[in-house]
């Protein structure tokens, strides 16, 4: 009878953490922000064969990896990028820099930082938070560059999603 009673009790906390999960995923919150997500727009993705290298120490954009987006209603939005750097003609150990802008404009932190693998390959993903938006067509890009001087980064498979309420 204890069995069946703990057994009884462990399927309830298993469902009971399983309802909770589910809640959780609608709900995205980060350190800059919070609040629901109804929905997301647009997965822009480029794949093989479509590789991008770059030598620029200034920031400049990341090819194919523009997405425009409408907002019904003012408010912020989450842009994820993640891409497989390295192999091709990459440098090893050199840095890449990624930035986001919507319509121009910087989103989240000013740059986040990877380390290109060179000949080998590395995934590298970057997400921000942005201010509220007002309603209307708006624009997301994802911006790289590689340093020192004179290194080449590259990237194969990526992608650029924004969530938006």
């Amino acid at each position: 009878m204890l069995k069946r009673k703990r057994a009884r009790f462990m399927g309830v906390l298993l469902m009971a953490l399983v309802a909770l999960g589910t809640a959780a995923y609608a709900i995205a919150s980060t350190s800059t922000g919070a609040g629901q997500i109804r929905g997301f727009d647009g997965v822009q993705v480029t794949g093989l064969p479509d590789f991008a290298c770059t030598s620029s120490l200034p920031f400049e954009d990341m090819p194919g990896m523009s997405l425009r987006f409408t907002l019904l209603r003012r408010g912020a939005v989450v842009v994820l990028f993640q891409g497989q750097f390295g192999g091709f003609s990459s440098t090893a150990d050199n840095r890449v820099g990624l930035r986001f802008t919507i319509d121009g404009a910087i989103v989240g932190s000013a740059i986040a930082i990877g380390s290109d693998p060179g000949a080998g390959l590395g995934t590298f993903g970057y997400n921000a938070y942005s201010i509220p938006l007002k309603p209307g067509t708006h624009t997301a890009k994802v911006l790289w560059h590689t340093f020192p001087t004179k290194a080449t980064s590259c990237v194969e498979e990526r992608s650029l999603i924004v969530l938006r309420p």
